[in-house]
């Protein structure tokens, strides 16, 4: 199944410093997970993207029932 969502993630910048950098991603992401769990598993998946990018956390996830979009095959 797939998503589409918009992340914005918060990170120190530069480090030390009380002063904050955002990014924002944009794109589609797939998970296996499906109904209930479906939601939860792209949380997850962005909370994933945070780590690797080491930032520090998620400051707004926008899901919403018209950009979730589930693919069945």
């Amino acid at each position: 199944m797939k998503a589409r969502f918009i992340a914005r993630f918060i990170k120190p910048f530069p480090p030390g410093s009380s002063a904050r950098a955002i990014r924002t991603f944009k794109g589609t992401i797939t998970v296996e997970e499906e109904g209930d769990h479906f939601v939860d598993a792209v949380i997850g998946a962005l909370h994933g993207i945070a780590k690797e990018e080491n930032l520090t956390s998620i400051s707004q996830i926008q899901l919403t029932a018209s950009i979730i979009q589930r693919h069945r095959k």
